[in-house]
């Protein structure tokens, strides 16, 4: 459950500027969906392998980008993310994992020709006709991946923000109930979510989501997230 006061306080901290409220309004207004959630992205033998890797190994406490506070994280190398991944939870869940944008565009697409049957299209949010991009799906690149730890005496929560990433993976290595606070909220649908998760449920998103977590109480909270860049992909030549 989200306590109303603390998430007021988390508003209230969010929305130190007109940029940040003017934000939160645009997200707010939108009725559409954009956050979608995959169930069993990863096992519960794969969750735990991740959390042992935050609790057994040093973590960079540098200032977060979002909020300046210590990050309490490990991060995994891009560049290396893949075999160090396959290492931790084998190749079939890590290409699992790495699936899981192409998936997101899928899913968008599915909805974007919903919303056109319905008559519920709107121009201005859905980006307009794709294009070459409906018949060649983009390519996905990983950019940044990183396994997060939450608690109330470390990093308690994370403030409404909008990812730099053209495309985020967020895996709950722990399920919603098994700590008191940190849930994850986003803007959408025309109102703040809370999304319940289950350990191993990855949510997907946009750099358009509004989102943040709420402050934690009791327990500890662990996701793993990893940012992916798009570009779209060449169309094959006619010779």
């Amino acid at each position: 459950k989200v306590d109303g006061q603390a998430l007021l306080e988390d508003l209230k901290r969010e929305f130190v500027d007109a940029d940040c409220m003017e934000a939160f309004m645009q997200a707010a207004s939108s009725r559409r969906l954009q956050a979608f959630c995959f169930p069993g992205a990863l096992s519960q033998g794969a969750c735990k392998a991740l959390r042992n890797v935050v609790d057994s190994e040093p973590l960079s406490h540098s200032p977060d980008s979002v909020d300046s506070l210590p990050e309490h994280q490990r991060q995994l190398p891009a560049t290396e993310a893949r075999e160090q991944l396959e290492e931790l939870i084998g190749a079939r869940e890590t290409q699992r994992l790495l699936s899981l944008p192409l998936e997101f565009y899928r899913a968008e697409q599915r909805q974007r020709r919903a919303e056109k049957e319905t008559g519920t299209s709107c121009e201005d949010e859905t980006g307009g006709d794709d294009g070459d991009e409906s018949l060649y799906p983009p390519i996905f690149s990983l950019q940044e991946a990183f396994i997060r730890r939450y608690s109330s005496d470390s990093r308690p929560f994370n403030p409404f923000h909008m990812d730099r990433s053209h495309l985020t993976v967020n895996v709950a290595l722990t399920s919603s109930d098994d700590h008191v606070g940190g849930q994850l909220l986003a803007v959408q649908n025309g109102r703040v979510q809370v999304l319940e998760r289950a350990e191993g449920e990855a949510t997907l998103h946009g750099s358009d989501l509004l989102h943040g977590v709420s402050a934690m109480s009791e327990g500890v909270r662990y996701s793993f997230l990893l940012f992916f860049s798009k570009r779209q992909r060449p169309a094959p030549s006619n010779r």
